[in-house]
């Protein structure tokens, strides 16, 4: 009975895995995509290390780290088949990522864009690292993660608009590269805003 018993348990945990499989195959090839091309930029980096751009190592540290709070976001239950973690664990991974997303991406968009208007676009990535320090912090203790995302998401829609003011600035020679920058960045920054927007109002009726 026992070997009987143990070898339905194996069929159901195969089948289990195949259906969690199927129904985030998307999610997981897509992830790992990320992570490779992340990888793969940071060695490009690490080979041409005397270079002062931060253009490649940036792209990568946030292609990975996406990668990787893509996968424990969305396929978190896959995951747990193959690995026994503490629980929270995926949720405060997800927590820490989106603290610290922000900062590389910033530095890209400093690598494209120059400093910004006024320097605003370096002073994005200074204070998003002086808020992430402090969100991690609180983050260790367990402590306001609520209001933590909510400032969060407040500083996330700022960093869109001080991308777009910067990306739209009056005067700068209208190319072909521009043009496509702009319209880029402009698909981007609507999908930004209306997503943190909506979670700003979520968080808003949670608190009270």
């Amino acid at each position: 009975r026992a070997l009987v018993f143990s070898s339905l348990l194996s069929v159901t945990s195969a089948q289990q895995l195949k259906a969690q499989l199927q129904a985030n195959i998307l999610i997981i090839l897509l992830s790992v995509f990320l992570i490779i091309l992340g990888l793969s930029a940071i060695a490009l980096f690490m080979l041409r290390w005397k270079t002062k751009e931060l253009f490649l190592i940036s792209f990568g540290v946030f292609c990975m780290l996406y990668g990787v709070r893509l996968l424990a976001t969305r396929a978190d239950n896959v995951l747990e088949l193959f690995l026994e973690v503490p629980q929270g664990f995926w949720d405060n991974l997800e927590y820490a990522i989106t603290y610290i997303i922000p900062i590389p991406f910033i530095i890209f968009m400093e690598q494209v864009y120059g400093k910004g208007w006024k320097s605003s676009i370096r002073r994005l990535w200074q204070i998003w690292l002086l808020f992430a320090a402090t969100a991690l912090l609180l983050l260790f203790f367990n402590y306001g993660v609520r209001y933590v995302m909510y400032f969060n998401n407040l500083l996330v829609i700022l960093v869109v608009s001080v991308g777009l003011a910067n990306v739209f600035l009056p005067g700068q020679q209208l190319t072909r590269e521009l043009r496509a920058l702009r319209a880029s960045f402009l698909i981007f920054a609507v999908m930004a805003l209306l997503e943190n927007l909506f979670d700003l109002i979520h968080l808003q009726f949670s608190m009270y």
